[in-house]
């Protein structure tokens, strides 16, 4: 069991505490997190404390394996309203605890949960390279429409550039 030396332990004793990965270090701040130690150089009892929280943290990849699993709406590209999305997770969630208390979690869950991550950052990927290549065809497009000369649009061939851009004077 790992102890709950989080700053904001003291302060709110009876409030929960959070379990979280590194992605997630400015949350102590103001929640009362339980988070692995980040850095290079770290003594062996942050080395020791940081194992014991990836080692409880398995159940919560698990668990999300499992909501991933059951509900497909959370393992995809969430597409509907912002608005619905903290009611259908809740729900979804909610469903989940009553699955797992009937079917207790397993590795295969956590199995899940990681493809379906690696799902979610390929399809992330994919549309970061589809805009990549739709700025490029248009980048190209410019190009090609720059660098066209006024020969190509109907200039004489001896004309210069400042004849061809002179308004012609007009005699009254």
């Amino acid at each position: 069991m790992l102890p709950d030396d989080c700053p904001l332990a003291e302060v709110f004793p009876a409030e929960w505490a959070i379990l979280a990965d590194k992605v997630y270090q400015g949350i102590s701040s103001f929640l009362r997190g339980i988070l692995p130690k980040k850095g290079r150089n770290i003594s062996l009892a942050d080395l020791s404390h940081n194992d014991k929280v990836a080692h409880d943290r398995v159940i919560v990849e698990n668990f999300f394996g499992r909501l991933n699993q059951l509900w497909r709406i959370m393992s995809d590209k969430f597409r509907l309203g912002r608005d619905l999305y903290d009611d259908i997770f809740r729900l979804c969630l909610g469903l989940t605890n009553v699955h797992v208390s009937h079917c207790p979690l397993r590795q295969d869950n956590g199995d899940w949960y990681r493809r379906s991550q690696n799902k979610l950052i390929q399809l992330g990927q994919l549309l970061k390279q589809k805009r990549r290549l739709a700025q490029e065809k248009y980048r190209a497009k410019k190009r090609r429409r720059l660098s066209s000369t006024l020969a190509d649009l109907g200039g004489e061939a001896g004309a210069s550039e400042d004849a061809m851009t002179q308004l012609p004077s007009q005699e009254y």
